[in-house]
């Protein structure tokens, strides 16, 4: 059920903006999303909690287009509903964001939460 939900999150995450599941590779080209999940069993499914981290250089403009990412990757996932398999199905609401003090100061980091139930149906 995990493996579906990601590729089914990845899948539409990447319609909005590039992201990478874990870890963004070293070619990665700016700006761009990593995308954590973490689970949680629940009676009928499970809570995913996804922690999209978007990436972007230390430049004018770039801080604007990075909030601009953020609010197209909100808008994309916020209340959709991801038809994982024919035995279950997931709903993603969108929770929270925030910016993140990187201590490498040549980047700009914005971190978005969602929960995902994920049911068997």
């Amino acid at each position: 059920m995990m493996q579906e939900f990601i590729t089914a999150f990845m899948t539409k995450i990447n319609l909005s903006c590039t992201a990478y599941y874990d870890e963004a590779p070293a070619t990665a080209v700016f700006p761009y999303a990593v995308v954590s999940i973490t689970t949680t069993p629940l009676d009928y499914g499970d809570q995913m909690n996804v922690t999209v981290t978007h990436w972007h250089t230390e430049a004018p403009g770039n801080a604007v287009a990075l909030e601009a990412q953020c609010d197209t990757v909100r808008s994309a996932l916020d209340g959709v509903s991801l038809n994982v398999s024919a035995s279950f199905n997931s709903y993603v609401r969108y929770d929270s964001q925030r910016p993140v003090a990187d201590p490498v100061p040549d980047y700009i980091v914005r971190q978005q939460d969602f929960l995902a139930r994920v049911f068997h149906i």
